[in-house]
């Protein structure tokens, strides 16, 4: 096992090549279908959507890092498959064992991915609602420019209108002010929204982010406009 520790169930990768890939939801997918679970190597191709000859790829190079363990050996005719798990059902990744800077471009990496399904996915709403879409800028009652994209200039709606699907850019909001604990309770709040709809099995699968942290640098160096 590659520079890991096992401790109370939880695979602790200490691993500096190892950890920022796995911090890549795209890297991840591949360890997905061993976690907390038994599968062999075509089972989780096919679940993947990917070939064999990828995932057995993906397989050694788990197995070669210790992530990745044969729990058995099945004899289905004259064949052996090989059943495998992930050696822990739970992996923790310390930021701790990696450069600072090196955890900022493993985290801008991992996003990047994303981002780009995501504005790939605004575009094709765009296309198939067409109009003037753009965006429009306004100033709000505490001083901020609010940036806003919409289906058309003169829209009250916004993103709410209803020929629309369930849209929520979200954006970067610069002008919220709050005290410590009413910033846990959004926190807690968001959550608990969150946990109502997970794992409702609907028939959309939809990309959500939700962000939300203390602006620590001067505001006085940072633009006053709010994305959303």
């Amino acid at each position: 096992m590659n520079d890991s520790i096992l401790s109370n169930g939880v695979l602790h990768l200490l691993d500096p090549q190892a950890a920022p890939r796995l911090m890549n939801g795209w890297e991840m997918r591949y360890l997905a279908p061993f976690l907390g679970r038994e599968a062999t190597m075509s089972q989780a191709a096919r679940e993947l959507e990917v070939s064999v000859s990828r995932m057995h790829y993906q397989v050694r190079r788990l197995q070669a890092e210790g992530l990745l363990r044969v729990v058995r050996v099945e004899r289905r005719g004259r064949r052996e498959l090989k059943v495998y798990r992930a050696v822990a059902d739970r992996i923790f990744i310390p930021f701790e064992r990696m450069p600072s800077e090196n955890v900022e471009v493993a985290l801008a990496r991992a996003d990047q991915p994303w981002l780009t399904l995501f504005l790939r996915s605004l575009a094709r709403v765009w296309r198939e609602h067409p109009g003037p879409w753009g965006m429009r800028f306004e100033r709000t009652g505490s001083g901020h420019v609010r940036a806003s994209i919409v289906p058309h200039p003169d829209s009250a709606a916004g993103l709410e209108e209803e020929a629309l699907p369930a849209l929520f850019l979200g954006g970067w909001i610069t002008d919220l002010h709050l005290d410590f604990e009413d910033a846990r309770a959004l926190r807690r709040e968001l959550g608990e929204v969150l946990e109502r709809y997970v794992g409702r099995g609907g028939s959309g699968r939809y990309l959500l982010q939700l962000r939300l942290g203390p602006l620590l640098e001067d505001p006085g160096t940072l633009p006053k406009v709010t994305l959303r």
